[in-house]
């Protein structure tokens, strides 16, 4: 009877232990002080393909939700970005003005971009349609049209910081009132 009880014990311990790690946290884990690299692919464009790496630095309110901070230091840009059971949503993006870096720029995304869907799937596909509004000092706001499609394109073996890391594909397009 004990090693029943012990047994079951180690049963519950194990799926408390599981129900902790779903789908998201595994493949898209958010945690402050996480970097992450990805790859940049200009279309129509003479540039080369190019890294960049963010880092989840800390959280923030907006709309009385919270939100973490991706930060990407080549752009001194910050993205506020929150993750549910369903996805990765993105709120805003936050610029410096070039030469005046004291001074910022907000692109806020109404409603937020579905950036990355779960579960991984290879093949599924979503899109987004919404207004994203260019916001600088509390006075000044020009919305324009944004549109995107997104795709699971599967799983990938990808080089990170000198070892082979499992990885997913995203494969994604915006378009901004005609400039993809």
């Amino acid at each position: 009877m004990r090693r029943i009880f012990i047994l079951f014990l180690l049963m519950v311990f194990s799926l408390a232990i599981y129900a902790q790690y779903k789908d998201a946290d595994v493949y898209c884990p958010v945690l402050i002080n996480t970097k992450w690299v990805y790859t940049v692919y200009p279309k129509k464009s003479s540039k080369k393909p190019y890294d960049r790496v963010t880092e989840i630095t800390g959280t923030e309110t907006y709309d009385k939700l919270v939100y973490f901070t991706y930060f990407t230091p080549e752009s001194d840009t910050k993205f506020l970005m929150r993750k549910d059971d369903n996805g990765v949503y993105l709120k805003v993006a936050r610029y410096a003005v070039p030469f005046l870096s004291f001074i910022k720029f907000d692109v806020v995304f109404e409603p937020p971009v579905y950036a990355v869907r779960f579960p991984f799937k290879k093949g599924d596909s979503w899109k987004y349609e919404g207004i994203a509004s260019l916001k600088t000092l509390g006075i000044f706001n020009f919305p324009t049209k944004v549109s995107a499609t997104a795709a699971h394109m599967g799983p990938e073996v990808i080089e990170a910081v000198g070892r082979s890391v499992n990885a997913y594909k995203i494969y994604a397009e915006m378009d901004r009132e005609g400039a993809k």
